[in-house]
């Protein structure tokens, strides 16, 4: 990424003052030995519902410090720092936190920003204790078992620092037949349960896309945990359960059946 001749400067409204975002309008999301990418260039429609959720809890973020992974862009990321005690934002894309990096001086943020590569006990270790972690947009199809596998070892050390409450994500469910099962059965192996953030509790009207809110918390056991993912899992199938999902899924099954782990 040379410059920024080819970007574009955006604002969004939230929590009163506009956030600037300099950031692509589209990109092809160049993928880099399936571990970072270049997705964290555009504004992606799970950060406008997070976005929406956290304007709607002002009141629950004053006295808090909060964590943010995969930050890209930084929308989510400083619309938090306005609002907690401390707000840090990372990425593993040393370009893409440059790109960060100017959008939080742009806007006169009092978030930092650096680089994190989910996994590296290194730069962990370095981290502050935290008492929110957040993640907009950081699930998507093409993400591998291992890369979610990092995810939630990073998520894991740093609640060990101090037991933070959630770790909150949006994602759209572009392909719930793969990413879904992915997502929860790793989350139950780390003993992370999930809720979803029902939309009509932070907006008037259905998020873009269908965008979902999952907030994570530690269960006291494994099989805890996939009991109440399972149950999630086919609560997000039915929302997608329609003919058009059928029409390109003819082998669709669903990600969660019986009792094991798929």
């Amino acid at each position: 990424m040379e410059g920024f001749d080819e970007f574009q400067l955006r604002a969004f409204q939230w929590s009163g003052e506009p956030i600037y975002i300099t950031c692509k309008e589209s990109h092809n999301g160049l993928l880099i030995e399936n571990t970072t990418d270049h997705t964290g260039l555009m504004i992606w429609a799970g950060t406008y519902a997070l976005c929406d959720y956290i304007n709607s809890q002002q009141d629950e973020f004053t006295d808090l410090s909060v964590l943010e992974l995969g930050s890209g862009a930084g929308v989510v990321g400083i619309l938090l720092s306005r609002l907690c005690k401390q707000c840090v934002l990372t990425d593993g894309n040393e370009q893409i936190v440059e790109l960060l990096k100017r959008n939080i001086a742009q806007n006169q943020s009092r978030g930092t920003a650096q680089v994190l590569q989910w996994g590296s006990l290194e730069q962990i270790e370095k981290l502050p204790s935290f008492d929110l972690i957040f993640g907009s947009d950081i699930i998507y199809p093409a993400i591998s078992e291992a890369l979610l596998t990092q995810l939630f070892e990073t998520v894991s050390l740093l609640l060990i620092k101090k037991e933070a409450t959630f770790f909150i994500i949006s994602f759209v469910v572009r392909d719930a037949k793969q990413t879904t099962s992915r997502l929860l059965t790793i989350a139950s192996q780390f003993s992370f349960k999930g809720e979803i953030i029902p939309w009509e509790s932070y907006s008037d009207s259905e998020p873009l896309m269908g965008a979902k809110i999952i907030r994570f918390c530690l269960a006291g056991s494994e099989s805890e945990a996939w009991a109440v993912n399972k149950n999630m899992g086919q609560e997000i199938r039915a929302d997608l359960w329609d003919d058009e999902l059928l029409s390109s899924e003819e082998n669709w099954e669903p990600p969660f059946e019986g009792d094991e782990m798929l």
